[in-house]
């Protein structure tokens, strides 16, 4: 959301100031990239309770291949959960 939004505020100002729709994008795209980079907004480390979780599913894909299943390939998750 803080991206979108900052994005937008670019958007409308440099419009307000004349500015070409091709810079006001590149401009956009450049405050975009900053909010990304707002260490606010990373991920905080894992709880104790997280680790436990992550511990527990690797041992259930282990016990899955310790019975013949196969090793998977990629991993598809939420963005919204944890990896």
């Amino acid at each position: 959301i803080l991206e979108r939004e900052a994005k937008k505020r670019a958007s409308v100002a440099a419009k307000q100031q004349g500015l070409s729709p091709a810079f006001c994008e590149e401009l956009a795209e450049r405050v975009r990239k900053q909010v990304l980079q707002d260490e606010a907004l990373h991920d905080a480390a894992l709880s104790l309770d997280g680790k436990v979780m992550a511990l527990n599913a690797q041992a259930q894909i282990n016990q899955l291949l310790s019975k013949g299943f196969a090793k998977p390939t990629c991993i598809l998750v939420s963005p919204l959960e944890r990896t």
